[in-house]
């Protein structure tokens, strides 16, 4: 093998390695934060939906404990709002279902949005290990910083999730 057949195998090698690196660093995506965002009541869910999306957060909205346990089977989430204000008593036991299996998962961020005045409910939410027990929200209150305040949180969840992995 003479020296430029060598350089020429090098080059193709180098050039092959190139292009399988560029390969990975195009298909690696970045972080997406999701959302998950469940209420009963169409315009709560729209106002949580506002808020989590302005703060930097890819939302699925669910309008039933069903629709939203189906979404936890299908996607991972690294936050979810769950809204347990003015619900019937099936409701109430569905969401509440629903917030316990978002809780026994490892890494969402849970923010229930409970009934204001309602001691039991707020003591039940702490001992789930609510991230946020938060009473009496309305279509005035302004989440979108909390949200925000939750995307480092998130971050570093995920960070410490994966180096406990290795």
């Amino acid at each position: 093998m003479s020296f430029l057949d060598t350089n020429t195998t090098h080059a193709t090698h180098v050039t092959t390695e190139a292009n399988q690196m560029d390969a990975v660093v195009s298909t690696k995506q970045t972080a997406t934060f999701q959302c998950l965002v469940v209420s009963a009541h169409d315009t709560m869910r729209e106002m949580l939906t506002r808020s989590v999306n302005e703060a930097g957060w890819d939302a699925v909205v669910c309008s039933d404990a069903g629709d939203a346990r189906t979404a936890v089977q299908r996607d991972r989430f690294q936050m979810a709002l769950v809204d347990l204000q003015d619900l019937t008593l099936d409701e109430t036991a569905s969401f509440r279902q629903l917030s316990e299996r978002i809780a026994s998962s490892p890494g969402p961020l849970l923010v229930l949005c409970g009934n204001e005045g309602d001691g039991m409910e707020e003591i039940w939410a702490r001992q789930l290990g609510a991230w946020l027990y938060l009473p009496g929200v309305d279509l005035d209150s302004d989440l979108m910083s909390l949200c925000a305040e939750a995307l480092p949180v998130a971050e570093k969840l995920i960070g410490d999730s994966a180096a406990s992995t290795y």
